[in-house]
Parts: structure tokens; C-alpha cells; sequence
């Protein structure tokens, strides 16, 4: 069956038809960022919760030779640990560091989520999500203050979806009915 833009829900006007984002869209985009960093700050010093000490015990072993899945095994997928691993050698072995870190990877994920807003809807729709985006990610009801998987795997999800929308629009084939 093919998708044509209609039946897709992907709006005319996407991103790469628009021009590029105003002054003003820019810096509200830079204040949010800057926002996202201020939560961060009081649960930047929290120390590691359980996940996290094993992704980082994993990550620094496999930094002294050791390779994962051979030596220690955990089930969680493998660029988790390579993450860590370049944290714990570039960024530093503190939680702080982990910590930071991480939150330079959710500047990304604000980044991704501003840019799928405004393919999908507007600069506007893109800042508003973003800011949300902001506000919920560090929020330790959800572990948002941790290192785990589940941030990590919020930023190639959301670009799979914005890279995605482009063959909506162009009508690709798509399988099922």
C-alpha cells in the first residue's frame, strides 16, 4: 500500500520546505537548553543508583581489557557500555561526570525533539514539546536523574522517527494493509 502525505499525517509544510528558524525561535530554543541544564544541577551530584554502577563498572572494566559479555555479563544492549565507556574515559569516573554527560546526550534529545516538532507542525509545536521535553526527562519519578538505558535510547528513537518522515511524504511503499 502506498502513503500518500494525506493518509500519512505528515503536515505540507514540513522543515526542509521552511526556512530556517527565526532569531527569536533560536533563542528560545537556547533559553530552554540552558533551563534543561539548571534542572540539572541539584541531581548532578546524586550518587549512582544501581543500573548506573553496573553500566559503569562494565564500561571501566572493559576499559582495563576486559570485554563485555565475555568477562561480565548483563543483558542490557551494548551501546549503553560503549556509552560509559566514553564517559569514564573522556568526561571523568564521578557520578557528576556521568551525570553531566548525560545531560549533554538530553541536550540532543531536546534538539531532536524540537526538530521533530517543527518537520511535523511548527517552530512553535517544536519549542513547546521541546520545553516539556525539558521539564519531564529529569524527573526522578521516572529515573530521569540516572544514566539508563532508557534516556539513552530516546535520542536514536526520535531521530529514526524525524529521518522517517521524509519518505512518508515522498510516498515509498510501505508493507501491510
Amino acid at each position: 500500500m502506498l502513503m500518500s502525505e494525506h493518509s500519512a499525517g505528515v503536515a505540507n509544510n514540513s522543515s526542509l520546505d521552511k526556512p530556517l528558524p527565526s532569531k527569536q525561535t533560536w533563542i528560545l530554543l537556547l533559553g530552554i537548553l540552558m533551563f534543561s541544564c539548571v534542572l540539572r544541577v541539584p541531581l548532578a551530584h546524586m550518587p549512582l543508583e544501581r543500573d548506573e554502577g553496573e553500566y559503569a563498572y562494565i564500561a571501566w572494566r572493559w576499559n582495563v581489557g576486559e570485554v563485555p559479555y565475555i568477562h561480565s555479563f548483563n543483558q542490557k544492549f551494548p551501546l549503553v557500555f560503549l556509552i560509559y565507556r566514553v564517559i569514564l574515559r573522556y568526561v571523568g569516573e564521578t557520578p557528576s561526570a556521568i551525570h553531566w554527560a548525560m545531560q549533554f546526550w538530553v541536550l540532543l534529545v531536546l534538539l531532536a525533539i524540537f526538530a521533530l516538532g517543527r518537520r511535523l507542525f511548527s517552530d512553535q509545536v517544536g519549542l513547546i514539546a521541546a520545553a516539556f521535553s525539558a521539564v519531564l526527562l529529569p524527573d526522578i519519578t521516572v529515573y530521569g536523574q540516572s544514566a539508563n538505558t532508557e534516556i539513552f535510547l530516546i535520542l536514536p528513537a526520535t531521530l529514526g522517527f524525524l529521518f522517517t518522515l521524509p519518505s512518508c511524504k515522498t510516498g515509498i511503499a510501505v508493507k501491510g494493509e
